[in-house]
C-alpha cells in the first residue's frame, strides 16, 4: 500500500503536540464510583438483574418518586415467556400519545443514556416513533425490527444540569412508541472534552468547541486486536466489537500478543476504557520477505454523511520490547491529516494507556478512514492501535452537500423588494384609499397557544432573551404543531449558513436559500442579535402562520428555537421577484395588461373582507389584523392559466414580492 503523505502544518511541531495533548489527555476523577441509578425495567412490576446492574421495575415502589412517567401509556409483557429472552426484555411500556419518563437529577455532569428496544412480538415491530431529550431529537421515525437474537440499544452521552430531565416518546401518526429499559447514570468527570481538533477530508480545520453542549450518539466502539467485550467485561457496561471486519486489507495487520498484567494507568482510570481494550492491539504485519514494509493499516467505517463525529483513539504500547526502542508512528484521518504518535513523550514506561480525541467532519461518501503507519525516524518501524470510538454529534450535522441542485437558472427569492416593491405598494395604497368602504374595526382574535420556550442556559446570544417583565409559559417541547425543525437539519439545508447561500437581509436578520433532506427548497430566515423582531413577534408569527394555509400565502414550513436561535423556514419561491420580472432584461417582460391585472389582484388581496360563505373565516380574520406579523396575500384571478400569480408577503422585517406560475 502506498504511504499516505503527512499533512503539513505551518506551526512549530512541538507547540502543536503540546496543545493537542492538553486537549486530549483528560484526567477523570480517581474518586469516581459507578452510580446505582437510574436503571429502569419498563412495564415491569419486578426488579431484574443484567450484567451486574439492578434494573428497577417502573411499576414497583422502589423508585421513591425519583422518576415518573406521564401521558397515556400501558405496560405489556411477552406472553411466550421464552427462557431464551432475558427478563429485562420480556416487558415494555407502550405510549399511545406523546409521553415521557422524567428523572430527578441531583448532580450536574455528563451522563450516559441508553435506551433498550426489543420487539418480542410482531405488534411491537409495528411501532413508529421519535425520541426527544434536552430538546435534541435522539431518534427520528424509529422502528424496531422483529428479531429474536439481541436487543437494539441506542447509547447517548448528554450533559445534564440539576433538576428534572424528561425523555419524550412521540408516536408517529396513529402508531405508538415503546421502550424496554432505560439507563441514565453519571459518567466520570471529564469523560468528554469541551473541545478537540477539527479534521475533515481536506485536512486540519482548526478546533471544534462546545462539545459538551451537544448530545453524542455512539456509532462504533471497536476493540482493536481483541475479542467482543460485553457489558460484563466493561467498567461502564459498554459493548466493544472486534475490528477485523473494518480492516481495508487484512494482510497488513496482525494481533499483538496480549498483555497479561494490568495496564499502567497514569492520569486516568479504566472507566475511559476497560483493561481488555488496552491489553490487546493490532500492529503492522511485518514480513521480512517483502520488498518494502512501508505501508499503512487502514480501517474503514460507515458513518453518517455530511455529519460531525467525535472520535477517540486509544493507544497502549504492548508491542515494544522496551521503552528504549523509541517507537513513534503516524496516525492518519482520511488522507490529508496526520499526527505523530509518540507513546513515550511523557512517560518512559511500557503499557501506559493514553488516548487522543478529534472531531471529524465526514463528507457525502458516508465513509471515514483511519490509518496508522511507520515513521522513518522511529527506532522500531511499526505502528499499533488498541481501540477506537466514533460518535455522531447530534445537532451538528454540517458541511452537507445539497440534496438536490436545481438545474434551472431561476432567480432567488429576495428579501425586501426595495424599489419596485415600494413603488407598487404606493400605487396599491392609493387604489385602496379611493375605493375601500368604511368598516367598523373588528376585534382581534385571541390566540390560544403555549409559547415557544425561552432558553437561557449555555448561550450568551441575546436573540431569545425575553423582554424585561415578560412572562412566558414553561418549557413545552411538544407544541402539537408538527413544525419544529432541528438546528442540525437547518445547518444541513444551508450548508452551515454558507454566505454563498445568502439571498437577503432585513431587520430581523439574514435569509438563506436551502434544501432540506427531502429535497424541499426553502428560504431560511435567521435572526441576529439586535434584530428589530423579538421573541413575542417570533412566537406570534409561528402560531399565526401555522393556522393559515392559503394558496397566495407563502407557507411557513417550520421553525427552530434550539441553542437560543430564532429561525423561520418558509417555502422557496423559485420564480423570483416581481421586481426582477419588471426590470431584469434577462427575464420575460410583462405586458401592460398583465401588470394591470397584477395590480388589481394585489389590491383585492389587500382589501379586508368580512368572512362569508366563500372564504375561510379564520384566514380572513387573520388577514384583517393590522398588529400581527403575518404574510398578507395579494393575488389575482386564477382563471387564466398562463397568468402569473403575484404574492406580496411581508412583516416589519421580512417582505418579498413574488411571482408564481398559475396552476
Amino acid at each position: 500500500m502506498e504511504m499516505i503523505q503527512s499533512h503539513k502544518i505551518r506551526y512549530p511541531l512541538p507547540s502543536i503536540l503540546f496543545l493537542l495533548h492538553l486537549l486530549s489527555l483528560h484526567l477523570p476523577s480517581l474518586a469516581y464510583t459507578v452510580p446505582d441509578k437510574y436503571f429502569i425495567s419498563c412495564g415491569s412490576d419486578t426488579n431484574s438483574t443484567a450484567s451486574g446492574r439492578s434494573f428497577i421495575g417502573d411499576l414497583t415502589s422502589g423508585n421513591s418518586g425519583s422518576f415518573t412517567f406521564t401521558g397515556q401509556s400501558s405496560p405489556v409483557r411477552d406472553s411466550n415467556k421464552s427462557t431464551a429472552t432475558p427478563p429485562l426484555y420480556q416487558t415494555a411500556r407502550i405510549f399511545r400519545e406523546q409521553s415521557s419518563y422524567e428523572f430527578v437529577i441531583s448532580s450536574a455532569g455528563t451522563y450516559l443514556v441508553r435506551l433498550h428496544f426489543f420487539s418480542f412480538s410482531a405488534n411491537l415491530s409495528a411501532a413508529l416513533f421519535d425520541v426527544l431529550a434536552s430538546e435534541v431529537s435522539l431518534v427520528d421515525n424509529f422502528s424496531v425490527p422483529n428479531r429474536s437474537d439481541s436487543p437494539l440499544i441506542k447509547e447517548f452521552i448528554i450533559s445534564i444540569s440539576v433538576g428534572k430531565f424528561p425523555i419524550y416518546f412521540m408516536p408517529q401518526g396513529s402508531s405508538f412508541a415503546f421502550v424496554n429499559a432505560i439507563e441514565l447514570f453519571l459518567a466520570p468527570e471529564n469523560f468528554t472534552p469541551s473541545s478537540a481538533p477539527l479534521v475533515g477530508p481536506a485536512g486540519s480545520m482548526g478546533s471544534y468547541k462546545d462539545i459538551l453542549s451537544k448530545a453524542l450518539l455512539t456509532i462504533h466502539r471497536i476493540n482493536v486486536g481483541g475479542p467482543t467485550l460485553s457489558p460484563e467485561n466493561d467498567t461502564l457496561w459498554r459493548y466493544w466489537v472486534p475490528d477485523d471486519s473494518y480492516l481495508f486489507s487484512l494482510d497488513t495487520a496482525k494481533n499483538s500478543s496480549s498483555l497479561s498484567s494490568r495496564p499502567n494507568y497514569d492520569g486516568f482510570t479504566e472507566y475511559i476504557a476497560p483493561d481488555l481494550v488496552y491489553q490487546t492491539a493490532k500492529e503492522m504485519n511485518i514480513n521480512r520477505n517483502r520488498t518494502s514494509n512501508n505501508f499503512n493499516i487502514t480501517w474503514v467505517f460507515n458513518v453518517s454523511k455530511n455529519a460531525v463525529h467525535f472520535v477517540r483513539v486509544h493507544f497502549c504500547d504492548i508491542v515494544s520490547p522496551s521503552p528504549g526502542a523509541l517507537l513513534r508512528f503516524n496516525l492518519y484521518i482520511y488522507s490529508n491529516f496526520s499526527l505523530e504518535i509518540n507513546p513515550y513523550e511523557k512517560i518512559s514506561r511500557l503499557a501506559v494507556p493514553f488516548y487522543v480525541d478529534f472531531v471529524v467532519d465526514s463528507d457525502d461518501s458516508g465513509i471515514m478512514s483511519i490509518s496508522i503507519g511507520p515513521r522513518q525516524d522511529s527506532g522500531d518501524k511499526t505502528a499499533f492501535l488498541n481501540g477506537l470510538e466514533i460518535m455522531e454529534i447530534m445537532g451538528e450535522l454540517s458541511k452537507g452537500a445539497r440534496a438536490s441542485d436545481p438545474k434551472s437558472t431561476g432567480v432567488f427569492v429576495i428579501v425586501g423588494s426595495v424599489l419596485g416593491g415600494l413603488v407598487l405598494i404606493c400605487i396599491l395604497g392609493v387604489v385602496l384609499c379611493l375605493g375601500r368602504r368604511r368598516r367598523k374595526p373588528k376585534a382581534a382574535e385571541s390566540l390560544d397557544w403555549s409559547p415557544v420556550p425561552v432558553h437561557r442556559g449555555g448561550s450568551t446570544d441575546s436573540r431569545m432573551q425575553a423582554p424585561e417583565g415578560a412572562i412566558f409559559g414553561p418549557l413545552t417541547p411538544i407544541l402539537n404543531l408538527g413544525l419544529k425543525i432541528s438546528f442540525s437539519e437547518i445547518q444541513f439545508a444551508t450548508n452551515n449558513f454558507d454566505m454563498k447561500k445568502k439571498i437577503g437581509k432585513g431587520g430581523f436578520g439574514t435569509v438563506f436559500r436551502g434544501t432540506l433532506r427531502n429535497g424541499t427548497e426553502v428560504a431560511v430566515k435567521r435572526s441576529e442579535p439586535g434584530s428589530h423582531q423579538g421573541l413575542p413577534e417570533f412566537q406570534t408569527e409561528i402560531i399565526v402562520l401555522s393556522k393559515i394555509r392559503h394558496r397566495h400565502l407563502v407557507s411557513l414550513i417550520g421553525y427552530c428555537d434550539e441553542n437560543s436561535e430564532m429561525i423561520l423556514v418558509y417555502e422557496f419561491m423559485e420564480n423570483g421577484t416581481l421586481r426582477d420580472h419588471l426590470y431584469d432584461s434577462s427575464l420575460p417582460s410583462l405586458s401592460w395588461k398583465r401588470r394591470l391585472e397584477i395590480c388589481i389582484g394585489a389590491a383585492k388581496g389587500l382589501q379586508p373582507r368580512e368572512p362569508h360563505e366563500d372564504s375561510t373565516a379564520d384566514t380572513s380574520a387573520m388577514l384583517a389584523l393590522p398588529d400581527i406579523q403575518l404574510l398578507p396575500s395579494l393575488s389575482m384571478s386564477e382563471e387564466m392559466d398562463d397568468m402569473p400569480i403575484l404574492r406580496v408577503t411581508g412583516s416589519s422585517s421580512f417582505s418579498q414580492l413574488e411571482i408564481q406560475d398559475a396552476r
